[in-house]
């Protein structure tokens, strides 16, 4: 994906802020409004690849308010970039469905192609880890490597909002009937956790019971503070990820896999299973360790 993060001089581009603002908007329901700031960042983008991506994310907000209109604006897109072939109605949710599989196993199994090539596998955690920081990043590049570190980990990641418009931003599947519901909120403003945001996760844990009965949801917030507004009605059980921990997790994961390269453990999983152990991977610690309880905001 093309990063839109800055224009020629080296300053945010204003198509950056436009698809921003639309995604804002679209999170609280305001579609019209992600229609009309999507169409500014279409129009003020000129790369081909990035428009036709731009419009069909516009075609994917217009599906709420004109399912018709959003096809011709998908045509539009795909006669830019043919890469988009992606549609916007009728997608099926894909559950995720390896329960009861061994964490560490999954792991020798995943980095056992490096084997060969270990300084590829580093710079593939590397990358991954890189894109997991609290500033103006792109919000899908944020989801995708938070997806994507649940591999190496020895877990299932996947974005079903992004792949189903449906659910949660990411969900990890950790064995043994066990997920982490993870709402991405690295774009955040302000010093506490807004109760749109807590709204929001409700209704994720809500889709998670209706899909995964009999399965256990961990509902994880990444957003830099953890101080809910007072305003707010956050779930009970709800964990954040943030200013604190992030850098944590990611040390720690960065630790583990440069670990399994430096012992050559690619093929040795009870091995993995206590470097899991030492930096506290494994699915209950990681809970712990990597993640709080929220507070709420102190009101006078």
């Amino acid at each position: 994906m093309v990063d839109l993060k800055y224009d020629e001089q080296g300053h945010v581009s204003n198509s950056a802020i436009n698809r921003r603002k639309a995604f804002r908007a679209a999170e609280i329901r305001q579609f019209d409004q992600a229609i009309k700031y999507m169409q500014e960042a279409v129009n003020e983008t000129n790369d081909p690849m990035m428009k036709g991506l731009l419009k069909q994310e516009l075609a994917e907000y217009t599906h709420y308010l004109n399912q018709a209109e959003s096809q011709e604006i998908l045509k539009s897109a795909i006669n830019i970039n043919s890469h988009l072939l992606k549609p916007i109605g009728g997608i099926t949710y894909n559950k995720l469905s390896k329960a009861g599989f061994n964490q560490a196993q999954q792991i020798s199994e995943f980095i056992g192609k490096f084997k060969e090539n270990t300084n590829m596998l580093i710079v593939s955690v590397n990358a991954t880890l890189d894109n997991l920081q609290f500033e103006v990043i792109d919000f899908s590049i944020f989801e995708k490597a938070t997806e994507e570190m649940a591999q190496y980990i020895g877990f299932v990641g996947q974005r079903p909002e992004s792949e189903a418009r449906t659910g949660t931003d990411v969900l990890w599947e950790t064995g043994h009937n066990i997920y982490f519901i993870v709402s991405c909120k690295n774009c955040a403003e302000g010093l506490t956790i807004p109760k749109r945001y807590c709204d929001q996760m409700s209704g994720s844990i809500n889709w998670f019971n209706k899909q995964y009965k009999d399965c256990k949801g961990y509902p994880i917030m990444i957003h830099p503070t953890y101080i809910v507004d007072h305003l707010a009605s956050p779930p009970p059980d709800m964990r954040v990820i943030d200013n604190e921990k992030l850098p944590q997790m990611k040390n720690a994961i960065r630790s583990f896999i440069t670990s399994i390269v430096s012992s050559n453990y690619f093929d040795k999983p009870s091995l993995i299973n206590d470097l899991l152990v030492k930096y506290n991977l494994t699915h209950e610690k990681f809970v712990q360790i990597y993640t709080k309880k929220y507070e709420m905001e102190k009101t006078r």
